[in-house]
């Protein structure tokens, strides 16, 4: 069987954040080093990015990570029907129908920072709901799909605190849903099941 406790010994882990001045003076002496041989240096699209990225952390905080930085990679401020990943998982929904995901609850007064944009930007109410039924609808697609059953041993960490969506009792995420989905398909495509053992 999979190595029980690796994964989720792996996910909740305790995390420590550093202080933000030694993660900007880290970052500074990481940028230098690069810079000695053009070879290793990030292109200007990826220095920009860095550069907005340090500027969100200083803003809003290490806390509050997953509220800034996780915005820009893989996790998806999904808030229109005409989006493709929302009409995409409302066709996997039609399939297989749940009222689970319109009765998911979210936290109130949600506040995100992303590149493409100065600012906090604050979520509606509309826009709250819509956000928590697509994350619902990932949440039942990966539910479907997790033949590994991760999605009851690993859980999302309040590190960074997350935008906090719960299913009965259980918080949920667009990054852990995604996550475990991935898992799945590798642990397939390796020929891993719930009685592989993997080192």
């Amino acid at each position: 069987m999979l190595e029980k406790g690796f994964i989720v010994n792996l996910v909740n882990q305790q995390f420590q954040p550093p202080d933000m001045p030694d993660l900007i003076s880290d970052t500074e002496s990481m940028m230098k080093e690069l810079e000695r041989d053009s070879r290793f240096l990030p292109s200007k699209f990826w220095r920009e990015i860095n550069s907005k990225n340090i500027d969100m952390l200083a803003s809003e905080g290490l806390d509050n990570f997953k509220r800034t930085v996780s915005q820009n990679y893989y996790n998806w401020l999904i808030t229109r029907l005409d989006d493709p990943q929302y009409r995409r998982a409302i066709g996997f929904w039609l399939k297989n129908l749940s009222i689970q995901p319109f009765q998911a609850k979210i936290e109130e007064g949600i506040s995100l920072r992303f590149t493409n944009r100065s600012g906090l930007l604050k979520l509606s109410s509309t826009k709250r709901y819509l956000y928590k039924v697509f994350v619902s609808l990932v949440w039942e697609q990966m539910l479907k799909h997790d033949h590994l059953k991760l999605s009851t041993k690993v859980s999302e960490p309040e590190v960074g605190n997350p935008i906090k969506i719960w299913r009965k009792n259980q918080l949920i995420t667009q990054d852990l849903a995604n996550s475990v989905l991935e898992c799945n398909v590798i642990a397939q495509a390796l020929g891993v099941n719930s009685k592989s053992r993997v080192a």
